[in-house]
This record gives structure tokens, C-alpha cells and sequence, in this order.
């Protein structure tokens, strides 16, 4: 499933592919507060959820103060079709009835995936401003994503959004950070999270949580880096 070769990282406007894993971010402008509240935190999730679990599998996240992070790939094409058809024919809209249409042009997956994260911005940003009586767009666009094209540099892409509050001197120690997925990872709950794979990604939960205490340079995660 991985792409091995060796292809530049720093593509910060990668093309989404089937069956690839990519480094999702985007902030607000002007450096603009993007969650006020855990109620903005938790309602922003629910829409990524709603609108993007059904085209993208999702490793690991971290919400901060004026920036997300998302460690995702993009399901099979048979995957995405299936979902699309489970929606009912009156709710589908011109994207999704495009995608089936034309499926298997390289380029319309990467249209439909960016076309539901506009949905998220949009329907968070709508909330905001309503909620909180400000005006205008948001979210910077366009919205950036790396692709990553090894397991080591999924790994630590995976390290770098569980750690990213602490790099940027929000918190000491990553754990005191609640918003952000590593404990989600070693949960039993039920999530949207591909639990299972990320574990046996370090070796099992042991490797996973050895990896997270190990000391790194920041040069170890520059070609992740998208800020």
C-alpha cells in the first residue's frame, strides 16, 4: 500500500491518490484563533467525521490554537464508490455523482476529497461567525497536504502531530494535551481512528509508546513540517 519511491516531500499541494497516506494541515489567516472552546474542538471533529470518513482512513490528529494536523489516506476506489452509493439519490450532490461517473480519471478523487474538506471549512467557519459574530472566510486556502511515502515517515509524521502542541511550546509535555489523538490510539473505544494498524505500524502498543518518549532533533521531522 506504501509508495516507496523516493518522491519530494515538500509537494506541500500534493495531488490525493487512492490508497496513499498524506500529511493534512491547515490554519487560519492571519494567524486568527480557530477554536475558542473544546465545544469548537468537538464539533469540528463531528464534521470531519460526517463529511470525510467515508473517502479517508484518519492515523492520527491534533487541534491546536490556530492549526490542525491530520495523518490520513485515501480509501480504494471500490471503497469510496460503495459509500457514495449508500447515500440516498436525493442527498448526493454534483460531486459525488461526477466521482461515479468518472471514478477512474486520476484526478477526480483528489477533486471530491477536496471539495468535502471546503464543506468542513465552510460549515465550521459558518459556525463561528455566527456563534461568535465575526465575518469573512476563516480558513487559509489553498488548504496544504504532503505525501508520505514511506512507513518511517509515517511514523514519525504520527510522532510529530502527537508532539506538535509541545514544539510549539503550548505545553512541556505532550500528554498534559488532551486534544490530540495518542491516548484515542491506545483506547478501546470505538473512533474514527485506524487504531489497530497504527499500533502494529511501532510494533504493538509497547513500540508505540516507547517510539513517543524517544528524543528527537527537529531536523528528524523537517520534511514533515508543512507550518
Amino acid at each position: 500500500i506504501f509508495n516507496l519511491n523516493q518522491l519530494p516531500m515538500k509537494n506541500i499541494l500534493a495531488t490525493l491518490t487512492y490508497n496513499q497516506f498524506y500529511h493534512i494541515f491547515n490554519c487560519t489567516n492571519n494567524k486568527e484563533v480557530l477554536f475558542r472552546s473544546n465545544e469548537n474542538k468537538r464539533y469540528f471533529l463531528r464534521l470531519v467525521k460526517l463529511r470525510l470518513a467515508g473517502y479517508l482512513r484518519f492515523y492520527a490528529y491534533a487541534l491546536l490554537g490556530n492549526h490542525f494536523h491530520f495523518a490520513v489516506s485515501v480509501r480504494s476506489e471500490e471503497e469510496i464508490e460503495a459509500y457514495i452509493r449508500t447515500i440516498p439519490l436525493n442527498e448526493c450532490r454534483k460531486s459525488e455523482l461526477d466521482f461515479l461517473e468518472n471514478s477512474s480519471c486520476a484526478r477526480e478523487v483528489h477533486k471530491l476529497i477536496s471539495i468535502q474538506l471546503s464543506r468542513v471549512f465552510n460549515s465550521y467557519s459558518q459556525a463561528i461567525n455566527k456563534r461568535y459574530a465575526r465575518r469573512g472566510h476563516l480558513f487559509h486556502t489553498p488548504y496544504k497536504r504532503l505525501h508520505v511515502n514511506s512507513k518511517i515517515r509515517l511514523t514519525h509524521l504520527i510522532y510529530y502531530i502527537h508532539h506538535n502542541s509541545r514544539k510549539h511550546g503550548m505545553v512541556k509535555d505532550f500528554l498534559s494535551d488532551s486534544w490530540h489523538s495518542y491516548h484515542d490510539i491506545l483506547s478501546d473505544k470505538e473512533s474514527f481512528l485506524q487504531h489497530q494498524f497504527v499500533l502494529d505500524l511501532f510494533g504493538g502498543e509497547d513500540g508505540y509508546v516507547e517510539f513517543h518518549f524517544g528524543k528527537y532533533l527537529e531536523s528528524d521531522f523537517r520534511e514533515l513540517s508543512i507550518e
